[in-house]
């Protein structure tokens, strides 16, 4: 039961006792606290959320992929998903089967001339079919059909495999992988490799010709064929697709990855490093080779190029970073690799295969090595570090019983100064702050603000109370 008293202003409850005084300092208090947060704001805005860029235009470019190939609904494909998250408007001018060639020929002809320029976001996934069409060559010559003669070749593959017998799908798969793995084969999937990398370079050189402001985002190559492994009847022989495809997919995305000044890309290989993604199923009764995510995958696409734009920071270059310097390395007769440190303009530590990663060349023989530095994530493009191998001349490369014991000396003291080393950083590491750069500087602004009106509190009560 609550029991109302009013007197001289007062109201008493049951469970507590409140003036009209005390409701209007706590309301004086309220709004400073609000007028203050609202300006400072507005003088330096508080980066606490990841806000989505604004996307007025959103064109996208590509294979059947991108095109929804194979989907019940082209609506569950990762351009309309996209598209819906933005809340903006998109045109899709996909095309199923096309190569990077065949793409270069078609930006050149500046039939979408118009629309790349007026694009805010530009999403491309293209080379695939590089790849691919030898690829369906080589399974339809294994099964026995005319590609020319069929209407789309992958349900045509499952159609005939379905018909023929145990025997004759054993030596359908059987061909199918020799033929894959033949020298021949190989050459010609190296030389259209070497294809694409230099048609992916006039790609982004002629988007970014026609629209420098946009952002372009590409694809990464996914496995297909992960985990895909067929045990043959009749002996201990397995076939891995999935260790054969990735031979190949790997070196495309290693060329996509090496230079992204002008564009991000979505990493979603390893994320479909995952059984359930695509409609590929091939086994000894099956032979879907469909490569095409299904409506999951297209979902984990979305949703890895939604990450990318939902970052209220602007890519950095990785170039304008502060690098830690490489001391010359004495030679072992193996591969040396030093560690780098790298700290952006804002004093943040980059963390190694999440901001950036790291190729060495050259880092065996004594001479001049190299370290090859790629921005991912919010940092783009590349950076080269050179260092020098020299020789030991303290000998300790010898291999005579005293230089042995000189090793093992040697060895001792570098371990207690590695471990000492070791201590020193670590020591040093651990009392770094944990906040650097823009969220340390929001912590303070925000600490300031809680002191200002915690000080306007006390004096407004102090007002009202005659203290």
């Amino acid at each position: 039961m609550f029991y109302l008293q009013k007197s001289k202003y007062e109201l008493k409850l049951y469970r507590g006792y409140y003036t009209w005084e005390e409701k209007i300092v706590r309301k004086k208090i309220l709004s400073v606290l609000l007028i203050l947060i609202f300006i400072i704001y507005f003088i330096n805005p508080v980066k606490v959320f990841a806000e989505t860029i604004s996307v007025n235009k959103y064109v996208a470019f590509g294979d059947s992929i991108a095109a929804g190939y194979a989907l019940d609904d082209v609506n569950d494909g990762y351009v309309n998903l996209v598209t819906k998250s933005l809340n903006t408007t998109s045109e899709n001018y996909a095309v199923s089967g096309m190569n990077s060639t065949e793409f270069l020929e078609l930006l050149e002809t500046n039939k979408y001339e118009t629309q790349i320029k007026e694009a805010d976001l530009i999403t491309v996934s293209i080379g695939s079919n590089d790849l691919l069409g030898r690829m369906q060559e080589i399974a339809c010559d294994a099964f026995g059909i005319n590609k020319d003669e069929v209407v789309d070749i992958i349900p045509g593959l499952k159609e005939a495999f379905a018909n023929a017998s145990a025997t004759e799908k054993l030596t359908m798969i059987q061909k199918f992988y020799t033929s894959l793995t033949a020298q021949e084969t190989t050459t010609m999937f190296q030389q259209a490799i070497s294809g694409y990398e230099q048609n992916w370079k006039n790609i982004v050189q002629t988007l970014k010709e026609l629209n420098s402001s946009a952002k372009i985002i590409a694809t990464e190559f996914y496995n297909p064929f992960y985990g895909v492994t067929i045990p043959l009847v009749g002996g201990d022989e397995t076939i891995n697709f999935s260790d054969y495809a990735e031979t190949y997919i790997s070196q495309m995305n290693q060329i996509l990855n090496s230079n992204t000044t002008d564009y991000v890309v979505a990493k979603i290989h390893d994320k479909f490093d995952t059984k359930g993604l695509t409609n590929v199923n091939i086994s000894l009764t099956d032979f879907n080779i469909d490569p095409h995510p299904n409506v999951s995958g297209h979902k984990v696409i979305a949703d890895t190029i939604i990450d990318l734009l939902q970052s209220s920071e602007e890519s950095i270059d990785i170039k304008e970073c502060n690098f830690s310097e490489i001391k010359d390395q004495i030679y072992t007769g193996e591969a040396i690799e030093p560690e780098i440190e790298i700290t952006d303009e804002a004093g943040n530590v980059l963390v190694k295969n999440k901001d950036y990663e790291v190729e060495y060349s050259n880092n065996i023989d004594i001479g001049q090595a190299t370290v090859t530095v790629n921005g991912i994530g919010n940092y783009t493009g590349t950076y080269t570090i050179n260092f020098e191998i020299i020789e030991d001349k303290t000998g300790n490369n010898n291999t005579n019983t005293s230089d042995s014991n000189n090793n093992s000396n040697n060895e001792i003291n570098n371990n207690t100064n590695n471990i000492n080393n070791s201590i020193n950083d670590n020591t040093v590491s651990q009392i770094k702050l944990p906040f650097t750069g823009d969220t340390l500087k929001n912590i303070i602004i925000v600490g300031i603000i809680v002191a200002i009106c915690f000080a306007v509190g006390i004096k407004i009560k102090e007002k009202y109370y005659n203290i």
